[in-house]
């Protein structure tokens, strides 16, 4: 199956990484214009790159997502920089460790706050569609 994004501009929380990286690069593929968004500034910026050496179009931005205002912020100069916000794909996560595992409970209950902020926070901001 092939989709087609041209004119769309998808932000990609977590795109700097792992699963968010190859949405970024997939949701490009697909004629999209990526906001590549990350906590680490650096892996962001290497996604961007990659994505813009192959001739589509992306650009990085630097936001943790669990700050509202860094949210707004970031979403503002997304709206900026491509002129719309078309799609938002949700990607960001944390875990402790590397791998998988269950989460003994004392740990639980210190990341579901967190878990819920990472995954709702960006999709409460009010931004510019």
């Amino acid at each position: 199956m092939k989709f087609d994004f041209s004119g769309k501009t998808v932000a990609i929380t977590g795109g700097g990484s792992g699963i968010g990286k190859l949405s970024c690069q997939r949701f490009a593929e697909a004629g999209a214009r990526v906001a590549v968004i990350d906590i680490n500034s650096t892996t962001a910026q290497q996604t961007a790159d990659e994505i813009t050496k192959a001739g589509l179009a992306a650009h990085a931005f630097q936001a943790d997502i669990t700050d509202e205002q860094a949210v707004e912020t970031t979403f503002q100069a997304i709206a900026d920089c491509f002129g719309s916000i078309d799609i938002l794909f949700n990607q960001a996560g944390i875990s402790p460790w590397a791998t998988w595992r269950p989460l003994p409970m004392k740990i639980s209950r210190k990341f579901l706050p967190l878990i819920h902020l990472l995954y709702f926070s960006p999709v409460n901001t009010r931004f510019p569609i």
